[in-house]
């Protein structure tokens, strides 16, 4: 299920509010009690009836009826839906979901229909209490559309049919429960006190029981924060004589978290930067330094040294730590040991890396958060439309992976989305998110997106993204991290 624990509030707000409006159902089956007036004893016995309200007129009937028809249609619609995902959703909230969806619209279109006459106060109370039910599900399925609401076809019809059927449901409960009020009908008090008074204790125990078990059971683990931690080391080889000089990088992920982790994509960047130091400190610098040092968020890598004054970093190789979306369970680590071969001059000749540096880059998620399907992998370069739109002069490798929804209700009322990851090769000019720097080159990088369907390339480059999107990050629990390791080559 999207949305975390959402289902499990669903669940006991459906639970609650269907118990209420069920024992109101229960009343109406049994009636309100007949009051007995008699005399002495032999005497006749009078029996007083509460007021039956009077017989609506035709075009009443038939407006009512029209409304109850476009009620009773959506409920089955929603009834049958929920019977599907009963049945079929992948995962056991959703399937709870889809229970109680079956079990309060056929109960509110059974209601509706026993209804259809309006001849008495019984019909009265039942369109009450289907019509209410109706405009529970109503309430539920808005507020599923409006947590991520968007311009797509499916959506926008799901959105009207469910706005249509919450009016007429409002309107209905509020005429039937009106003309019950006027007509006494509720009871001696000549309101529905009486119907709602049964129930109450039922409401209060279940919101004060059910909480405490949803708390522990689900809400604790169901918010559990995704958490990868990285361990990184830089070694220097012996090498052959004449030959490049070999450098183990060992890179090892951890999921530290309690629930399953995806790493969607992953990268490292190993390379070497010359500096020069001098005895004394360098005032007339100072300044330019103190700004590179300080003007973006570069973590550890960059810093102010009064002594020395640091090249431009020079990639030497980079590539994957682990395969794109790999799954790891809890406690669960990988090792990556990767061999960098540097020219020998590079490191002992006449311009030799002061720093050999190795930087990782990671983006994960938690996995129940963004079930995924088959990937599709474009590139910028040799496609057209959104694949290349806001990408011209670099090259993006891209690689799109479709979020598959659980249960029927989700495909109803959700928008179709996309999670996208890009290593982005080119100069560094054409990043128009990415500022020059002296600390690591710009490109290759690892770059990610989740958003929906239609979004085009640039989004993969843009420094802000639609209030919509980072919804569905947070949602998603989507969150990366990283690591520096540095190495002084002997």
């Amino acid at each position: 299920m999207s949305g975390g624990s959402r289902p499990l509030v669903w669940a006991l707000g459906g639970a609650v509010g269907g118990a209420l409006l069920f024992a109101l159902g229960r009343r109406t089956r049994r009636g309100v009690p007949r009051a007995s007036v008699g005399s002495s004893a032999g005497a006749p016995t009078v029996e007083r009836r509460p007021a039956v309200p009077g017989r609506p007129g035709r075009l009443s009937v038939l407006v009512h009826r029209l409304g109850l028809s476009v009620i009773v249609v959506w409920a089955a619609l929603v009834a049958s839906a929920g019977l599907v995902d009963s049945v079929s959703a992948s995962t056991l909230p959703g399937r709870v979901q889809g229970g109680l969806l079956t079990l309060i619209g056929a109960y509110a279109a059974g209601s509706l229909v026993r209804a259809w006459r309006l001849a008495s106060t019984d019909h009265r109370r039942r369109a009450a209490v289907g019509a209410g039910l109706a405009l529970l599900l109503c309430v539920y399925l808005g507020y599923e559309v409006s947590t991520d609401f968007s311009g797509q076809t499916r959506v926008l019809a799901v959105a009207a049919l469910t706005v249509v059927a919450a009016l007429t449901a409002g309107v209905v409960t509020s005429v039937n429960l009106f003309v019950l009020a006027r007509s006494g009908a509720g009871g001696r008090s000549g309101s529905l006190r009486d119907v709602w008074a049964g129930p109450g204790a039922t409401v209060v125990a279940a919101l004060v029981a059910l909480p405490l078990s949803w708390y522990s059971v689900q809400y604790v683990p169901d918010t559990a924060v995704p958490t990868v931690s990285i361990a990184s080391s830089l070694e220097t080889g012996r090498a052959a004589k004449g030959g490049a000089v070999p450098v183990v990088a060992r890179i090892t992920l951890r999921n530290t978290a309690t629930t399953s982790v995806r790493i969607l994509g992953s990268m490292y960047q190993v390379t070497g930067t010359p500096a020069t130091v001098t005895p004394g400190s360098d005032p007339a610098s100072a300044p330019e330094r103190l700004e590179a040092a300080l003007r973006e968020n570069y973590g550890p890598a960059a810093r102010y040294n009064a002594f020395a004054r640091y090249g431009q970093a020079e990639l030497i190789q980079f590539g994957q730590v682990v395969t794109d979306a790999a799954v790891l369970i809890p406690d669960e680590e990988t090792t990556a040991t990767v061999v960098v071969f540097v020219p020998r001059d590079r490191l002992r000749g006449r311009r030799p890396f002061a720093l050999l540096r190795l930087t990782v880059d990671l983006v994960f998620a938690r996995t129940d958060r963004i079930p995924l399907g088959p990937p599709v992998e474009v590139d910028s370069t040799s496609a057209t439309g959104r694949d290349a739109e806001g990408c011209d002069g670099l090259q993006v490798l891209q690689k799109r992976w479709p979020v598959v929804y659980g249960s029927l209700t989700e495909r109803l009322t959700q928008s179709d989305r996309e999670v996208t990851i890009g290593r982005v090769i080119g100069p560094p000019s054409a990043v128009p998110s990415t500022p020059r720097t002296i600390w690591w080159q710009d490109t290759p990088s690892l770059n990610f997106s989740i958003h929906h369907w239609d979004k085009p390339c640039g989004e993969l480059l843009k420094d802000t993204r639609d209030e919509s999107d980072l919804d569905l990050e947070r949602r998603s629990m989507l969150d990366e991290a990283g690591s520096v390791t540095e190495l002084v080559p002997a």
